[in-house]
């Protein structure tokens, strides 16, 4: 795609958008006529995940790349791209994530297992708002919305126990969120975790009674409101605040 640097609509960033919540989202704002960067891990869905998206093949919409978000040097590159090419960005929604395949425990969880549902739902969202914030910087209205989960919250202790991986990587995630807004706040950087809920995708399951549209609707709102200094670190969920 050539350089467009004098785009004046929102940009808007998704990491594991090649399916589920995160493609769910592209979609919507793509609606909303931001123009959107979707990642995904496997280069053979690039072409699919355009074709889905996008009615061209050459489309002013967006673009479709390859990142793997364990990735430094990647997700460096994509930040000099953006930079180059966009000038700024407005959106960073972090939704690429995985799960153990089992219900495994604390005793018999493997280290292999731990280390790469750590390294892609929590190192992954770091790293990305790490290199994202200089570009949010230059943004009107930036926003970076990582995705929580139930399964990590304190405050319904933890219950049932399984899948510590998962579990603890969420639970980071909304440290990060808290951690970011009170560093970003002078900047009027808004930050939110959101629990999406039990969501119908890959990693939900066939059973899960919400849609990946109805979660991707609650990012959206969350998205659309202006910075609010008490509302920036927040756990949000269906439009309400809740209890990390």
């Amino acid at each position: 795609m050539e350089h467009n640097n004098d785009i004046k609509t929102n940009i808007a960033l998704i990491t594991g958008g090649s399916r589920g919540i995160g493609f769910a989202v592209a979609h919507k704002l793509i609606e909303m006529n931001c123009f959107v960067i979707v990642t995904c891990t496997n280069p053979d869905n690039i072409s699919l995940v355009e074709n889905k998206l996008f009615k061209s093949e050459k489309s002013n919409n967006g673009i479709v790349t390859v990142l793997d978000v364990r990735n430094e040097e990647q997700i460096q590159g994509l930040s000099h791209l953006i930079a180059e090419r966009y000038g700024k960005l407005d959106y960073l929604i972090n939704c690429a994530g995985i799960m153990e395949k089992s219900q495994s425990t604390v005793k018999d969880e493997k280290s292999s297992n731990w280390d790469e549902v750590i390294d892609i739902n929590l190192k992954g969202s770091f790293l990305m708002c790490k290199y994202m914030i200089p570009l949010l910087e230059l943004s009107s209205n930036p926003h970076i919305i990582n995705i929580s989960g139930g399964l990590g919250l304190f405050s319904n202790g933890m219950a049932g126990g399984t899948l510590p991986a998962y579990r603890i990587s969420k639970t980071g995630i909304n440290a990060l969120s808290l951690i970011l807004s009170e560093e970003l706040k002078e900047n009027k950087i808004m930050v939110n975790s959101v629990d999406p809920g039990w969501v119908r995708t890959d990693l939900g399951g066939k059973d899960a009674p919400k849609t990946p549209e109805e979660a991707a609707n609650d990012i959206i709102c969350v998205l659309e409101a202006p910075f609010d200094l008490k509302k920036s670190g927040a756990l949000i969920k269906e439009g309400h605040i809740i209890s990390y």
